[in-house]
């Protein structure tokens, strides 16, 4: 089962990457609250457009709690939100990753494709390129008991340059990851590169799960019909 918890205003924008995910026969169920009881229901919490929306001081507990005895966590961060009116940085600073607002540009637009991509991870295997939108970037403090591993970073002629867009973590014994923006999830953005590859192939990486051998043929199927 994966969990889905993200912001009403935003649900609609997202709930084409959850019908993507059920497609590949995964089950989704949209948490109603944060709590032990509810994220025991999956092995996996994605966050995502979680727009101007705090947790509490005990749910930001419990999620934390819930990963570090080997559950799996995907956060999108809302760079219009970070650092002072969301609470997810609170959750990603547990395990080093500090997201800072400063929103990734090109020519001054905010729609971006880069391929400074990290190919030594599974998580990249076949990815070349992806496009983000209104994405901010991470700073890391790396823990020698949580190491940290950079996927995507900007290109040199984007502002910043060699930002980091995305990295994966361990904490306990479960396992971060995050990306600087949760607009990637959009039906626009999916269809963008290798994107919908990207997302993909981190769902089967979290849930230590090998992805079908016609895992790209399958994506290329379902977006044409979109």
């Amino acid at each position: 089962m994966i969990l889905f918890d993200t912001s009403k205003e935003t649900l609609g924008k997202i709930e084409f990457f959850a019908s993507i995910l059920e497609w590949l026969e995964f089950k989704i169920h949209y948490i109603s609250r944060v709590s032990s009881d509810e994220l025991a229901k999956g092995r996996l919490l994605i966050i995502g457009g979680k727009r101007y929306d705090r947790y509490s001081s005990d749910e930001i507990e419990i999620i934390v709690k819930h990963v570090q005895a080997g559950h799996r966590l995907l956060v999108l961060t809302d760079s219009d939100s970070v650092p002072f009116f969301d609470s997810i940085n609170k959750i990603l600073r547990e395990a080093g990753i500090y997201p800072i607002p400063t929103k990734i540009r090109e020519n001054e637009r905010l729609e971006f494709a880069t391929k400074n991509i990290n190919k030594n991870h599974k998580v990249t295997i076949g990815v070349n390129e992806l496009v983000f939108r209104n994405a901010g970037r991470f700073i890391l403090a790396q823990k020698k008991a949580y190491p940290i591993d950079v996927l995507v970073r900007s290109e040199k002629i984007q502002q910043p340059p060699n930002a980091i867009i995305s990295c994966v973590a361990r904490m306990g014994n479960g396992r971060i990851m995050a990306i600087s923006t949760w607009e990637i999830l959009t039906l626009d953005l999916l269809s963008e590169s290798d994107n919908a590859l990207f997302l993909i192939s981190s769902i089967y990486w979290l849930l230590d799960k090998s992805p079908p051998q016609d895992l790209l043929q399958r994506i290329e199927r379902l977006l044409v019909r979109y």
